[in-house]
Formats: structure tokens, C-alpha cells, sequence
């Protein structure tokens, strides 16, 4: 079958639910009555409107429906592929534009049939191909090194590409796929996956699937004319990179005289318990399990990861994790899977106890094994028992000397290879494939979070910025990460090559880049002012690159040799580490929550305290009665506050067990997937602000957040402190209730794995956007006296 007719097909299945009207608006036509008509009319060039929401970030103001080996200047797969292509413009008012919206999307198979359809318009032979990138790069024919490659693959807004000039297809040699309870949603108005839809149970997290494609590509040192990199790295002008040229799909319209069938080859693994057992052997206790059957399942899970490799008719695949729940207990032969909990000395350490903790060989990013380990679980003569409750838990997993019990997690890391008969002259190059954890924040990427912290320190960016952002960074409070937000993209190390058959290269370094395909970019053309997108990304600037131990992946070394990612070196299972970072104020920002505020004690190592980076609001982290939180805790809450005194109680660090939660299905995604860039830089510069307002009743030490909401415009609070001020803020407005050590008295214990407080002295802040905020100040003695609200310009 002719690809024309199956674009022919997709065109007149999505003409009538608006796109018709939305192309004519361009004065292109998707509905013909015959093949050859449509193929006609895509050919013709036309002029664009971009003024229409959407296409504001199109290459070009002219251009055809499809452009010959250029998705990116080919309207009709920018329309069907843009995630900020979703109304049709109706009518104009004297109060703004009315508009439509379009009721059918077209699918991530239809997406890749039409991205075929533009390759096979180019009618190239391998031998043209060679030189369409010999042109590219003004380089002599015979030095063009090709080969088959696959890549994971996203179209993106123009502030997403590499180049920020316009939309772009965009490619990178890692994918990240995330694991999840329930089967995948694709959502086609955001062209996307999404890991929570409205009607899911509360405690529901879909699994992301990774979408791959298979190019010719061609070896290439950094250009950033050409391909990119996205944000390249000191040294890249010297590192070679694999540049996506021609789309490889089925058939006999890919390469003129030639039929191209591609067939995937997939392998991934979960290393965690072998590894995690075999440094119990190197340190002195007797694993139980010989070193054959720690080759076997669970403790190398290499069959139970993913669902299986949806292949398209084309040829492209889209890999999904396996449904399941996100951790399990380990059993092998039919019994519990243990291991020797060692005292928590020399090759371990109790920081974190009673989390397990493995010092590493010569610190990040070398981990040859899990950080790491949950030992809550005792197995004795085969009856499991769990101590997490117990006022001696932390004692207890100190001294260790007893069995326990391996909890699994799914996550893992392998690798996507293709074999193409027809051109087995070309060497093959994979993949290489994460499985991941999930991502808390999916419509946050660290890319941005991390360009948007970088430029405003800008001083031509400082300067148009208002003066409390000004004051904030001048003053002091801008180094505010535990971890900065550096993305996964940015990393210039060899995938895991311990990975079998892979065939990975310790120097093959730039596996995580982004790039686009290989093409002639206008670095003179404006960066547009478009929004992001608010999907989850599969390409790795939306990923993790601090490896302590990490989120989505970690990192080891061969003897002797450069250093490479790996998935092992993460927690075992990952909840045991979320727990960690999510307390280290946002650790790995943009996946991880900040649970600072959720714990009266700070639990960071620095003298000075990370204090709350983006706090959460008091439903995101389950104070307020009938809210879930994302990580199964009750947040601090007031629990009296009467005519004697206000009390307050907050969950006790050590007794909060991420992997029991996880066990037990109370992680959710439900309170967190909707915040997008926007709320969460506001929320951080917010928090900043409170923590300057506040420097002369302490510091991000001893100042706790007890209460944290975003106020709507009829909140009493709000009309009250707006009304005695006379003084109106501008939003978004949170509001901050806070208390400094001094000011608290800790009660009696009223249960092992909480703590109450009184509190004499409750500070409030009302934060906006304007230069000023709202604060006032109330006891806690029950007497409710209260200052009256007042304005500070701060």
C-alpha cells in the first residue's frame, strides 16, 4: 500500500473534526476526493498564518504540506504534531478571538506514517543520502561515516529544540520510559502520554511509554548550525555525535531500489538484588546464594520490565514498562528472598539509618551497587515480620544481624537495537533504553527549571527583572538547590556498557544528547515566545543528571576505564531513595517533591540547612483532612487550637517508610501532575521571598513551614489583610503559616511515629508578584491576639 493513501486515510479522518477549517485558514485543503489530489495539494506552497495559536513557532511564513525530508517546514505534520495545536480560530471580537476546538488527534502511529510520508518524498538512495550529509556538513563524500541508528524521538515547541528557533523534531540516542500501576494513556491534544487522567482512583500512576525511530545517521563532531547539540558542553566541538539524516520505515518508498524491513532487537535489566548481594559477600556476609543463582531471577530481572514493543506498521516502536505494582516483595524457589542486614558501620554508614546506606568506592558517580536498601522486614524461620513501627526500628536496623527481606523494585535499563537486511553494510547503533521511576512533576523538565535559574543570574536578564527578584539574587538567596537541576542531556558519559550485546563503547559519550536531524538552521532567526509543553517528556532533559545516587539512572566505572551510566547503583528498591531526596529539599528537582516542610527536623547535612526549595500545598502533602498526598504521609497540621494553646504535629522521619507505601499502594500522582513551569518557579520564588522577609526570626534551620496554600481571589484571608492594608497583590498569592524554633515546645509522645508541638508565635505571609507583601503576626497561647496585617517591601 502506497503511503499517500494512508496519509489520504488520516487526513480524512481528522478533516471534519476541525482540521479542515483550520488548514484553509493557511489555504491548504486535507479533504480530496482522490490520492493524487491530496498529494497535489500538499506539494503546492502556501502561505502561513501565524498569527494562529500554534503555528507561531513554524519555520516559515511559506510552506507546503509537506516538505521533502523536513518535518519541521511541512505544515500539515506541524499542525498534526504540535502539542500547541488544539482550537481553530473562529471570529474576531472587540474582546478578543473566539475559537473552536478540535475534537480528534491523530495517534502516534498516524504521527509517524506522515513523518514517513516526508521522507519518502525525498525519493533518495543510500548513495544520495551519503551525499545529502556530505553537502550538510562541507565535507568530502568519502569521509561520511553512516549507520543505522535508533532514537528516541519527540516533536517539540520551539523553546524545546535545540536551535529555540522554531519546532523541531528532536532526537536523542536515550529514552526514558517511566513504570507505573496501570496501563498507558495517550493523550492527543498534548500528543503525549500522561500518567493520571481525571476518573483514575487517587492512587493510580499510568506507565510512559518511549517512542523510538530508526534513522541513517551520520557521525558528527558539535555543529550548532546543523544539528546542536541542546545546551553544549565545554569539550563537544571534540566529541563525535550521532545525527539522525534519512527515516528509516517498511517498504520500497524509504530507499529509491531498495525494500527496507526493520526488525528490533530489546534487552533490558534489573541488576539491583544481584549486585546489592554480591557486595554483602564482598563485605563479609555470606549472601546464603551461590553465585549461580544470583544470576537468576529476581536478582538479574530481565523479563519483567516491560510490556512488550508495540511495533508500528512502519517500522518505529514505542516500548512500554509492564503494568504492576511499583514495588514487590522478593521471593526465590518459592521463599522469601533475604539477605544479611550488616551492622551499619565501616562499609555501610547509619546517616540515614534505619535506611541501609553502602558507602561507595570513590563517591559520584561510581556506584557499582545500590546506595541504598530497605531492612525494615525481618524473615526468621520463614514468617516475615516488619518493625517499621516499632519505637526501636532505627536501634534495630543499626545493629543489624538479622535476615531481611529483598523488596524489588521495576526500573531497570537496557537497550533498543535495529537490524535493516537491506543495509547491513552500515554498522547498527542502539538505543540505549531507561526504565525509570516515575516522574512526580511530568509537566516540569529539569531543562527548563535549570535555564530558567541560570538566566535570570544573567545580568542583562537581572536587569528587567523586578526589584524583590533582583534583591533575591544580589543578596545571596539565589544558590538555593541541595542539588542543582542539571538535566540528564547535559551528561557526556558512555551508556551502561556492562549491558549484554549491547555493544556499547566506553567512548561513546554523547549517548544522552539531543539533537535535531541533520539540516541548515538560521541561528539569525528570533527565538519565538511560545509555551511549553505540559506532556511528559521521554527524551533526557527531563531526566536526572546528578548521580547521588540519582532518580532516573546512576553511574559506574570499569576498572581501569571512564565511567558509564548504569540503573543498579540506585536505591533498592527506588522509594528507599526517593525518601531521601524528597527530604533534601527537592534533591533531584522537577521528578522528586520537596517533602523539607513535611518534617520538623531539617535533614540536610549542611550546617546552614537547605530549608523548603518548592514547598507542597497543604492537600499536595495530606494535612488537610481527606486529601492524598503523593508520598502516603500526613503532612504537619494543627490538631487544637483553642482558648489554652495551638498544637501542632508533624510525621517523625525515621518512621516514615516510603517502600511500606509503595507496598501497600499509597503513592499517588494525582496532586502533583498539574503543576506545570509556571507554578513551580512560583512557588520557589515565593518560598525565597518568605525566607528574606523572615532572616531576622531565623533561618531555613529553624524556621519550619506549617501551613503552605495558593489563595484564590475570595480567600477571607486575602479580602482582610487586602482590606487593612488597602493594598491589593497580584498573583498567583500563596499563603505561609511559620514558626521558628524558639517559639516551639515539643510535648510528651502521643505515638511512636509522630511528634506534637506547641506553638506561642505563628508568622503569616501573603506573597504575590508585587513588590510588596502582606504579614502579620498571631500568638499561640490561645489568647488569638494578633498583629494587624502589614505591607513590607520585600
Amino acid at each position: 500500500m502506497a503511503l499517500i493513501t494512508d496519509v489520504k486515510r488520516i487526513c480524512d479522518r481528522l478533516a471534519d473534526a476541525g482540521w479542515q477549517t483550520l488548514m484553509l485558514k493557511h489555504g491548504l485543503s486535507i479533504k480530496h476526493m482522490s490520492e493524487s489530489a491530496l498529494a497535489s495539494a500538499l506539494n503546492e506552497a502556501v502561505d502561513v498564518d501565524k498569527t494562529i495559536p500554534g503555528f507561531e513557532d513554524f519555520v516559515a511564513n511559506q510552506a507546503k504540506g509537506i516538505e521533502p525530508g523536513n518535518p519541521a517546514a511541512s505544515l500539515l505534520y506541524h499542525a498534526f504534531a504540535s502539542p500547541n495545536v488544539s482550537r481553530v480560530p473562529d471570529q474576531s471580537t472587540p474582546l478578543g478571538a473566539l475559537s473552536q476546538a478540535i475534537t480528534e488527534f491523530p495517534t502516534l502511529e498516524e504521527l509517524d506514517t506522515i513523518a514517513n510520508y516526508i521522507y519518502a518524498m525525498t525519493n533518495r538512495s543510500l548513495a544520495d543520502v551519503r551525499q545529502h550529509a556530505a553537502d550538510l556538513l562541507a565535507t568530502d563524500i568519502g569521509t561520511v561515516e553512516l549507520a543505522v541508528a535508533v532514537f528516541a524521538s519527540e516533536y517539540r515547541p520551539a523553546p524545546e529544540t535545540p536551535h529555540q528557533r522554531y519546532a523541531d523534531l528532536c532526537h536523542s540516542r536515550t529514552g526514558t520510559a517511566r513504570v507505573g500501576t496501570a496501563n498507558a494513556i495517550y493523550d492527543g491534544e498534548l500528543r503525549g502520554y500522561i500518567p493520571f487522567r481525571e476518573g483514575d482512583s487517587q492512587n493510580m500512576i499510568r506507565v510512559l511509554p518511549c517512542y523510538y525511530s530508526t534513522w541513517i545517521a551520520v557521525r558528527s563532531r558539535a555543529q550548532e548550525s546543523r544539528f546542536g547539540p541542546a545546551r553544549a558542553r565545554p569539550g563537544d566541538e571534540t566529541r563525535d555525535f550521532w545525527v539522525p539524516v534519512h527515516k528509516l520505515f517498511n517498504g520500497d518508498e524509504c530507499l529509491k531500489d531498495e525494500t527496507i524491513d526493520i526488525d528490533f532487537s530489546i534487552h533490558h535489566e534489573n541488576k539491583k538484588l544481584e549486585r546489592l548481594h554480591q557486595r554483602m559477600e564482598d563485605a563479609g556476609f555470606p549472601s546464603g546464594f551461590s553465585a549461580a543463582e544470583r544470576q537468576q531471577s529476581p536478582f538479574i530481572n530481565a523479563q519483567g520490565l516491560i510490556e512488550g514493543l508495540a511495533i508500528f506498521q512502519g517500522g518505529s516502536c514505542l516500548l512500554s514498562p509492564q503494568p504492576q505494582p511499583l514495588v514487590a516483595r522478593a521471593s526465590f524457589n518459592n521463599a522469601p528472598l533475604t539477605f544479611q542486614s550488616p551492622p551499619m558501620q565501616g562499609a555501610f554508614y547509619d546517616a540515614f539509618s534505619p535506611t541501609l546506606s553502602f558507602n561507595e568506592p570513590e563517591g559520584p558517580p561510581v556506584r557499582p551497587w545500590p546506595e541504598y536498601a530497605h531492612v525494615r522486614f525481618e524473615v526468621d524461620n520463614g514468617r516475615t515480620v516488619y518493625f517499621g513501627n516499632r519505637p526501636d526500628v532505627v536501634g534495630k536496623a543499626t545493629e543489624g544481624g538479622y535476615r531481611a527481606l529483598n523488596i524489588a523494585d521495576f526500573t531497570g535499563d537496557g537497550w533498543i537495537k535495529a537490524t535493516v537486511p537491506a543495509l547491513d553494510s552500515l554498522d547498527s547503533i542502539p538505543a540505549y533504553s531507561l526504565i525509570a521511576a516515575p516522574d512526580f512533576f511530568p509537566a516540569v523538565d529539569q531543562r527548563e527549571v535549570y535555564e530558567w535559574w541560570s538566566e535570570i543570574q544573567d545580568q542583562s536578564t537581572l536587569s528587567t527583572q523586578p526589584p524583590w527578584l533582583r534583591q533575591l539574587v544580589l543578596g545571596g538567596y539565589w544558590d538555593f538547590w541541595r542539588a542543582g537541576p542539571i538535566p540528564l542531556s547535559d551528561e557526556r558519559s558512555a551508556p551502561n556498557i556492562t549491558l549484554a550485546n549491547a555493544a556499547f563503547r566506553e567512548d561513546d559519550n554523547t549517548v544522552t544528547a539531543i539533537v535535531t536531524a541533520l539540516q541548515d538552521i538560521n541561528l539569525l532567526q528570533p527565538k519565538p515566545a511560545v509555551p511549553t509543553t505540559a506532556r511528559h517528556a521521554a527524551l533526557p532533559d527531563a531526566a536526572a543528571g546528578v548521580f547521588a545516587p540519582g532518580w532516573d539512572t546512576s553511574g559506574d566505572r570499569i576498572p581501569g576505564g571512564a565511567t558509564h551510566l548504569s540503573a543498579y547503583g540506585l536505591g533498592s528498591p527506588f522509594p528507599e531513595d526517593a525518601k531521601l531526596c524528597a527530604a533534601l529539599s527537592t534533591f533531584w528537582p522537577a521528578v522528586a517533591p520537596d517533602t523539607e516542610r513535611t518534617f520538623f527536623g531539617d535533614q540536610s547535612s549542611s550546617p546552614q540547612g537547605t530549608g523548603t526549595v518548592c514547598p507542597l500545598t497543604d492537600q499536595e502533602n495530606g494535612a488537610t483532612d481527606g486529601s492524598v498526598s503523593w508520598d502516603g504521609l500526613r503532612g504537619p497540621r494543627v490538631i487544637t487550637e483553642n482558648s489554652s494553646r495551638t498544637t501542632v504535629r508533624y510525621p517523625i522521619y525515621e518512621y516514615a517508610d516510603y517502600t511500606f507505601n509503595a507496598l501497600e499502594g499509597r503513592f499517588s500522582i494525582a496532586a502533583t501532575k498539574d503543576i506545570d513551569f509556571q507554578e513551580y518557579t512560583s512557588r520557589i520564588l515565593a518560598t525565597l521571598r518568605m525566607y528574606r522577609t523572615l532572616e531576622s526570626v531565623g533561618n531555613k534551620t529553624s524556621l519550619h513551614i506549617l501551613s503552605f496554600q495558593k489563595l484564590e481571589s475570595t480567600n477571607i484571608s486575602l479580602r482582610e489583610a487586602q482590606s487593612e492594608t488597602g493594598r491589593s497583590l497580584s498573583g498567583p498569592v500563596y499563603r505561609f503559616d511559620v514558626f521558628d524554633d524558639s517559639n516551639a515546645t515539643r510535648l510528651p509522645p502521643s505515638a511512636v511515629d509522630e511528634e506534637d508541638f506547641t506553638v506561642d508565635l505563628i508568622y503569616t505571609l501573603l506573597i504575590g508578584t508585587s513588590d510588596f507583601l502582606l504579614a502579620m503576626a498571631r500568638r499561640g497561647d490561645g489568647s488569638q491576639a494578633r498583629s494587624r496585617w502589614q505591607l513590607l517591601d520585600f
